[in-house]
């Protein structure tokens, strides 16, 4: 029994450790050099096995292999130490942490966890929860890799990150957690969360709201930087499925966001942020909101989308949101359709690019606001189509001034006649 489960982990050595992903290059060549070392067994039925997977852990070196054996855990677990911890399956190898504050803790570099389901802490904070990875002063965390795990039912959130670099989640489900499903927090670098479901996350209590789906906050000063997260879906998770604020250079691509208040939320001061093909649909309030309200933005980009029914038919409600932004948004080729609420709003904008986008069935399709000192100006609103063929330019109205007495406009040049495909492969006729 012992030889089949050596094989198997060497085997997944082989076929996920050392993929072509440059990110995983380091972890790939630690364990290369060490994939000879001892595998130490946890449960099952051989001679020597352990009872506790931390007592595995303690035995084990750099480059060991601790397996274990389907089963349910009770006990916290701390990784310190650069090893595979490998369960035998995600759906019946359980660690369940008895109402603790934390299940597994991961306070050294170079580690690969697989193949649990991580449950039942105790306490409404986020880097309380499933699995808690933070970087101190005498040790910078990096090369991690979770994949293939449960994180469900804990009452702080799923996975903290905090000032750790080259951290990949791949193919988990994180579900019914009370807080973040994952928190990326203080200039955390390099981050991949790929393939994975977040859904239920989140909840009310004490008259505040815990957030469900990720939170990646760079705190200020401490700027998070270079996370991509692809090929997920958030559902129903508490407030918002996406916030992100105080980061540069990131990625939301490929997945499903529905069912929170705000789809995706960027705020704080943020840089380089991209949002492409990713559909966005059935948020009650907003499907995207970007404010500069509490900091500076740059290069914010979001396009080749599907932004659909969001909103309650508020004036801020609908398919996107601007606030105070200026000369940072561009939007092209997204299909908004069926929002109850604006298609695009936007508050004091000016300087903003809305090109090429499908505006379809939208209780209202386009409108700005504006206090009096603020008017908008610039924004390039181009070669949208408007619901059915313009033969005339699309006049964008607005209102605004201390009791929104005074009208305003911004205007489509050349509103397109025909819709854009959902993907845009070439532009209708002008």
């Amino acid at each position: 029994m012992k030889g089949v489960a050596l094989l198997l982990t060497i085997s997944f050595l082989a076929l996920y450790v050392f993929p072509t992903n440059g990110y995983d290059t380091q972890l790939g060549t630690t364990l290369l050099s060490t994939v000879n070392g001892k595998t130490l067994y946890v449960g099952g039925n051989g001679p020597g096995n352990y009872t506790r997977i931390q007592d595995a852990i303690n035995n084990a070196s750099n480059g060991d292999t601790v397996f274990v054996y389907n089963g349910t855990y009770y006990e916290q677990v701390t990784v310190n130490k650069s090893i595979a911890l490998i369960g035998e399956n995600r759906n019946t190898t359980v660690i369940n942490a008895k109402k603790n504050v934390t299940v597994v803790t991961m306070i050294s570099s170079d580690i690969l966890m697989k193949g649990f389901t991580i449950t039942n802490t105790y306490g409404f904070i986020a880097w309380n929860g499933g699995i808690h990875i933070v970087s101190v002063k005498t040790c910078n965390i990096k090369r991690i890799t979770i994949t293939d795990c449960i994180i469900t039912k804990n009452a702080g959130g799923g996975i903290c990150l905090s000032m750790v670099s080259d951290v990949h989640i791949t193919n988990c489900y994180i579900h019914n957690n009370s807080c973040q499903s994952i928190s990326i927090l203080k200039d955390s670098d390099n981050i991949t969360v790929n393939n994975c479901q977040m859904s239920y996350n989140g909840c009310h209590a004490g008259g505040l709201t815990y957030i469900g789906g990720i939170d990646i906050f760079g705190e200020g000063e401490y700027c998070c930087s270079n996370i991509l997260v692809t090929n997920c879906s958030f559902l129903n998770n508490v407030g918002m499925g996406i916030s992100i604020s105080d980061v540069k250079n990131i990625q939301i691509s490929y997945s499903i966001v529905s069912g929170s208040t705000w789809g995706i939320s960027v705020q704080g001061k943020a840089e380089n942020i991209e949002i492409h093909h990713v559909t966005i649909r059935k948020n009650s309030d907003k499907g995207v909101f970007v404010s500069g309200t509490s900091g500076p933005l740059l290069n914010i980009n979001i396009h080749d989308n599907t932004i659909s029914e969001n909103g309650n038919n508020g004036l801020w409600s609908g398919g996107i949101s601007l606030s105070n932004c200026l000369n940072c948004v561009s939007i092209e080729h997204n299909t908004i359709i069926s929002n109850k609420g604006n298609g695009i709003f936007l508050l004091r904008g000016s300087l903003n690019r809305i090109i090429e986008n499908n505006f379809m069935n939208n209780t209202h399709d386009a409108s700005f606001d504006f206090d009096s000192l603020k008017f908008p100006f610039g924004n390039q609103w181009d070669g949208n189509y408007w619901g059915k063929p313009k033969l005339l330019p699309k006049v964008i109205f607005g209102y605004g001034g201390n009791n929104k007495l005074i009208p305003w406009i911004n205007i489509d040049w050349h509103p397109a006649k025909e819709p854009y495909s959902s993907v845009i492969t070439e532009r209708p006729l002008r």
